[in-house]
């Protein structure tokens, strides 16, 4: 699977405007959010860079847990986006969240794919994420409790209880995420042995 960082960088790079807004296939602005971008450049104070809260898709459905934050509103002179997948963009200055409390400013995430398909990809994207942990220890309590907690972190933390069933299954997602990843990382230890 390629990635499309190495991409990003290079058409923010090219971009001849001052400001880019990075956006995928899958992902819709709104005309609130478009006008909120707009009047955030004219004021004197804007930072180097927007986060904007993205709301997700999960079975069919927008889920509760959203938003996370993407960093996608950039001055491109003051960014550079490093080739690893799914990693934030490197800013030379000051980056601020655009409020989550209002929906209408959501970056609208309209992927929703199988379950088949996400752990395809929970598996590729545990085995890009093994180099860039393999410095890290993770001991066998992290083994038991990092699982867990990321369980807990999407369905109480972050409002996966207020989506049922379905954000049950997202933090099974989540944390069996983690013992892919986890699992990666103690099979290249013990092969070193």
């Amino acid at each position: 699977i390629s990635i499309c960082e190495p991409a990003r960088n290079f058409a923010i790079q090219s971009a001849q405007n001052d400001w880019v807004l990075v956006i995928d296939a899958d992902e819709i602005v709104t005309h609130e959010l478009r006008e909120y971008l707009y009047d955030r450049v004219r004021k004197g104070d804007c930072p180097e860079a927007l986060r904007i809260p993205r709301r997700n898709k999960f079975l069919g459905q927008y889920i509760h847990s959203s938003p996370d934050y993407q960093t996608r509103f950039l001055k491109k002179s003051k960014v550079d986006w490093p080739p690893i997948i799914h990693c934030s963009p490197n800013v030379d200055g000051v980056v601020e969240n655009i409020p989550s409390n209002n929906e209408k400013l959501y970056l609208m995430h309209l992927d929703d794919a199988s379950l088949t398909d996400r752990y395809s990809k929970l598996n590729v994207y545990s085995d890009y994420e093994v180099p860039k942990r393999v410095h890290k220890n993770y001991g066998i309590f992290s083994l038991f409790f990092r699982p867990a907690w990321f369980f807990f972190r999407s369905f109480f933390v972050q409002g996966g209880w207020k989506d049922g069933r379905r954000g049950v299954l997202r933090g099974l997602m989540s944390s069996q995420y983690q013992i892919m990843l986890l699992s990666k990382l103690q099979e290249q230890k013990l092969e070193r042995k």
